[in-house]
């Protein structure tokens, strides 16, 4: 299926030869998905021209499973009786070309299609988001109906901070950059479990966006259902992340909770005031909350385990059964769990 549109690029973009496109047409969409090394602190080159979540958090302390994430819109642990449906997926179906370079260690052995209908080769041996940058500009577009996405994950490794957050702040300043939709989201985090070491970067950048913190948490689920209808591409029904587009107009504020997870079977739930942990492993969480569950007061609040143990391990437990469904009909069934943490007090 063919149709005029933009360059979706789900990486690191600097473009200086595209076709000219009409004022309407949709931005072009640009992800650099970092697997560590970044602040959630926007760098100087690049804050005067991104909009940002400070309180941004990963989902898992492991990159691979939050890449997975990233490119699903699902959370991490999900089960399901076929192969779930990727960002770049998807847009292939819409007649992109894609291009991209996943490492091997972010893509386990019972997920290799978590890369496929993805060509590495122009990006073969640029491990660094500088030179991929490089490279990706001079991928030259096709026909004006031809749509690229390229999907970026720079090692990080030996290569210079510096001069990845300046090419960063040229893409953000450069040619296309009133075009643009620019998304920056950090994968894992050593400790989702400490208040003060758990933020993660997760920036925006485009037309209409304003350079500002948002206020909410934002997560790599919530790029799959964002971006995707700024594409004019439909959102797949087992995506469960949260369309943010209403959060960066300023029309509803940023979802207070946040699901976590760590190599060792914890998973937990985060508030903007509350941190609930618990080990589950393989098995589904029990109905009752297990003596074994550990609680966080946060920022300053005082309120007692008792007053709201039984409302953080109900939504806990909600979204372990959401994740465990095995087909997408099961996880669209969860317009009564997201109506319970409304219910709560929580937009999500």
């Amino acid at each position: 299926m063919k149709r005029p549109g933009p360059i979706l690029v789900l990486g690191a973009l600097a473009c200086t030869s595209q076709p000219e496109r009409p004022p309407d047409a949709p931005p072009d969409l640009l992800v650099v998905a970092l697997a560590a090394g970044w602040s959630a602190v926007p760098p100087a080159p690049v804050a005067p021209h991104v909009a940002h979540f400070p309180a941004s958090r990963a989902v898992h302390t492991e990159s691979a499973p939050a890449l997975r994430a990233l490119l699903t819109g699902q959370w991490p642990g999900t089960t399901a009786t076929s192969v779930p449906n990727t960002l770049h997926g998807v847009l292939k179906l819409y007649g992109y070309r894609a291009v991209g370079r996943l490492p091997t260690d972010l893509v386990p052995a019972e997920t290799p299609w978590l890369s496929a209908g993805l060509d590495p080769e122009p990006l073969a041996g640029h491990a660094c988001l500088a030179d991929q940058l490089d490279v990706v500009a001079d991928l030259r577009p096709g026909p004006r109906d031809e749509a690229v996405a390229a999907v970026l994950v720079p090692d990080g490794a030996g290569c210079a901070t510096d001069r990845d957050h300046a090419a960063l702040g040229t893409l953000l300043t450069g040619p296309g950059s009133a075009h643009r939709i620019t998304v920056v989201v950090g994968l894992g985090a050593a400790d989702p479990w400490n208040e003060a070491g758990g933020p993660v970067p997760f920036f925006i950048a485009g037309p209409g966006l304003s350079p500002t913190p948002v206020d909410g948490f934002g997560s790599v689920v919530d790029v799959v259902p964002t971006l995707l209808p700024l594409a004019d591409a439909v959102v797949p029904s087992d995506a469960i992340g949260t369309d943010l587009t209403p959060v960066l107009a300023g029309a509803a504020p940023g979802p207070d909770l946040l699901f976590q997870q760590d190599g060792d079977g914890r998973v937990g739930v985060r508030t903007t005031k509350h941190l609930l942990s618990v080990v589950a492993g393989d098995a589904p969480l029990p109905e009752t909350p297990p003596d074994a569950v550990q609680y966080q007061p946060l920022a300053g609040n005082t309120d007692p385990l008792d007053t709201v143990r039984g409302p953080l391990y109900t939504a806990l437990l909600q979204w372990d059964r959401q994740r465990r469904a095995t087909s997408a009909a099961e996880r669209m069934g969860s317009g009564a769990f997201r109506e319970m943490l409304r219910d709560q007090g929580y937009w999500h």
